[in-house]
């Protein structure tokens, strides 16, 4: 639950940039939906624990609270230092995701050794690869249907959405931030190791899946003509370029249809590919 409540990780913003999604549409997304889970996750959880078992649910609200907390304020905080020192982006986007892979080794090494206490072999405590199959097709049940909504929501007519901007729909809404659902996991069943070894095992099984699944999907998306990149081009061009579209200049030579992105949304937008760094776009 505190998973599938959780907002989407800035690894979203990076799936976007790398296959040339609508990425400041991934942003705002992103902000967003982390600014409004500190308050949002708590509330789901309260209202869909009371709905599913009728009863108060010993809920770690202080360790949960802690972590959006963190998140919020990590914001706050990289909104105003990148406002006051704008060269300071590149390395501060470097820092998080260090610090977001180094979150997620930890997580998975806990796990995995989690059986290893003195009272596991009593506790019942399993590794990721030893749970039920009813474990996994819990764990991946919500990402399938994350995937399937969001993909048919976004391709209602009446949104007009473009195709770049469905594709980000899709990743925003399948890609969870597994750092808040391990970092409670870790803080909050640390005294009992089964519940300890199932708890951080579906945040690792999870970002596993969706990394391997939304690599799948931005592909076909990209060969189907729902990205900026063009279809026909190279994987390695598309990676290496950034054909994010810009506002075209007043009195700008028009671009050819060739350079611009499959499916525009507007005549007053053009995907060019421009030599990147990819996280000049973040900016």
């Amino acid at each position: 639950m505190i998973l599938v409540s959780s907002p989407g990780g800035a690894y979203s913003n990076w799936w976007c940039s790398l296959f040339n999604a609508d990425l400041a549409m991934s942003v705002a997304m992103t902000a967003i939906s982390t600014l409004f889970a500190a308050g949002m996750l708590p509330l789901n959880l309260l209202i869909y624990m009371n709905l599913l078992y009728g009863m108060a649910v010993d809920v770690p609200w202080l360790d949960l609270l802690q972590s959006t907390g963190t998140v919020l304020i990590g914001i706050i905080s990289g909104m105003a230092i990148s406002t006051k020192w704008p060269r300071s982006k590149k390395w501060m986007g470097v820092l998080g995701n260090v610090n977001g892979v180094i979150l997620i080794v930890l997580t998975g090494l806990r796990s995995l050794l989690s059986n290893r206490k003195k009272n596991d072999a009593d506790s019942g405590a399993a590794p990721p690869w030893k749970k039920d199959i009813g474990f996994y097709l819990v764990t991946l049940a919500p990402f399938a249907g994350a995937i399937l909504f969001s993909l048919l929501a976004s391709s209602i007519p009446a949104l007009q959405l473009a195709r770049p901007e469905r594709v980000t729909v899709v990743i925003e809404t399948a890609y969870q931030n597994i750092g808040i659902a391990s970092a409670v996991a870790l803080a909050a069943f640390c005294d009992d190791a089964r519940k300890l070894s199932d708890a951080t095992a579906i945040p690792l099984i999870y970002g596993v899946v969706e990394a391997v699944c939304l690599a799948g999907f931005c592909l076909i998306a990209w060969k189907c003509g729902w990205t900026y990149a063009p279809s026909n081009s190279s994987l390695c061009r598309v990676i290496k370029h950034n054909f994010q579209p810009i506002t075209e200049v007043e009195g700008a030579t028009p671009q050819s249809p060739k350079t611009a992105g499959a499916d525009q949304a507007s005549g007053t937008l053009v995907g060019v590919p421009l030599a990147k760094d990819k996280t000049s776009t973040l900016s």
